[in-house]
């Protein structure tokens, strides 16, 4: 009985697998996809038939409940046959990449994608590949006249008010006239940092007595004179110009006419800067504080600038003056602070007493100025000792201007003694003279 079961189980059955019309085993081999044909519901026997668990491989056999049974593919208009045995063709393995491949392939991948940003980058230039863009510049016309250029103050008319109310501080520096000044080029680099601004292009020297703020002034045009390779474009050919108010008051009527004298040369400046075709005019006024003090509080002092700090207020607020201006602190919280429009519009700079090793080099500094005028020697140990005996004994004045003071009555007085030196007895007689003390205890 077992050994009629065990033959069952192994003849071959003659089942038929059915399959889609017009597809078959060489199709399937060349990895043709069947073409899709409408499913119809199967009958009871024919569930019956593939209730059976039923897998193809890849080598085509048909494993029925996990055992392969070679079967041929039946296709459509042929009658069923035998199962034939189906010849095992070998698969061709397939070829895996070797590193050296992989490696080859790489490497061209990457010549490839480098290649394609070339390419790409062709298109794209890059930035410092490209020129560099200059600013448009402001197109000058051929006749600069005032005339020409609607001016309402006269290229003449300027010239004769600044000449007579006026000193030419960079005029007088192309001319050789103005001393060297030392130890100011901190303060002289913030004021070309303000002047350059479009707005609020005003600077004003705070410090005390004696600390050099009238001295920047001709730093400053030194500067401009001297270091034209150095300086901004901007300031290449322009004037510095300290305006004088007791000349602009000088033989003045009354108010009418002082300010008659005063407008035109504020107007004439305000003119040439807004209009962008000259070098730019800029104004110095020492103790400018008097400027804005009323004429009501500045009655009965003389003052020829008191209340023209209103007139100069609209042309302060349009940024078409360039004002440097010089007061102490005090008299800056006294008389600008109080009127907030008007101290806004200024630009503090602070200016400090030197030290004595700063005071040394001012001195030395001006020393050639005095030597040329005395034709004496002065040694600098005698400069140490005037810089010691100022800061010991006149400490209600400010360095440089003490120790400049006595230096200029050391020399003199040692030229009345027929000395081809400075002497320490002159030093001495100096000191004496502004304390009121013995000149022996200075020696």
């Amino acid at each position: 009985m077992q050994d009629q079961t065990d033959q069952n189980n192994t003849e071959p059955k003659n089942e038929e697998v059915k399959t889609e019309p017009g597809f078959g085993y060489d199709d399937f081999m060349s990895g043709q996809e069947p073409s899709p044909q409408p499913v119809t519901a199967p009958t009871g026997s024919e569930q019956s038939e593939t209730a059976k668990e039923t897998i193809v491989t890849s080598d085509q056999t048909v494993v029925d409940n996990g055992k392969a049974m070679n079967q041929p593919v039946k296709q459509e208009g042929q009658e069923s046959a035998l199962p034939q045995p189906i010849e095992n063709k070998p698969v061709a393995p397939v070829e895996q990449p070797s590193k050296d491949n992989v490696s080859v392939a790489a490497s061209q991948s990457q010549e490839d994608e480098m290649a394609s940003d070339v390419q790409s980058d062709e298109h794209v230039p890059s930035p410092q590949a490209e020129e560099r863009i200059e600013m448009p510049k402001k197109e000058i016309p051929e006749d600069l006249s005032s005339e020409a250029l609607g001016f309402r103050v006269s290229d003449e008319q300027f010239e004769t008010l600044i000449k007579k109310y006026c000193k030419d501080l960079t005029g007088r520096a192309r001319a050789g006239k103005t001393p060297n000044i030392v130890g100011r080029s901190d303060e002289v680099d913030q004021l070309t940092t303000i002047l350059l601004q479009k707005g609020r292009s005003n600077a004003c020297l705070l410090g005390g007595a004696g600390v050099g703020k009238t001295a920047v002034f001709l730093a400053l045009a030194n500067h401009i004179v001297q270091d034209e390779d150095k300086i901004p474009e901007y300031f290449i050919g322009s004037r510095v110009l300290e305006i004088e108010f007791s000349l602009v008051s000088a033989g003045a009527a009354d108010k009418g006419e002082f300010l008659g004298r005063l407008l035109p040369l504020i107007e004439g400046a305000s003119e040439r800067n807004e209009s962008g075709y000259f070098p730019p005019i800029i104004f110095c006024i020492d103790e400018i504080h008097s400027c804005f003090m009323s004429s009501m509080s500045a009655e009965g002092s003389n003052n020829a600038a008191a209340g023209v700090g209103d007139i100069m207020k609209p042309y302060l607020t349009t940024g078409n003056m360039r004002i440097v201006g010089a007061t102490t602190l005090d008299e800056f919280n006294l008389y600008i602070k109080p009127d907030p429009a008007m101290e806004r519009r200024f630009q503090k700079v602070f200016l400090r007493e030197p030290n004595k090793d700063e005071t040394f080099i001012v001195l030395q500094g001006i020393l050639p100025s005095y030597k040329k005028h005395f034709g004496i020697d002065v040694p600098d140990q005698a400069l140490r000792r005037i810089i010691d005996l100022t800061v010991e004994f006149l400490r209600n004045r400010n360095n440089p201007d003490k120790s400049i003071m006595v230096l200029d009555g050391a020399c003199a007085r040692s030229v009345k003694a027929n000395s081809s030196k400075i002497t320490m007895e002159a030093i001495a007689q100096t000191i004496a003279a502004e304390t009121g003390l013995d000149a022996k205890a200075f020696m």
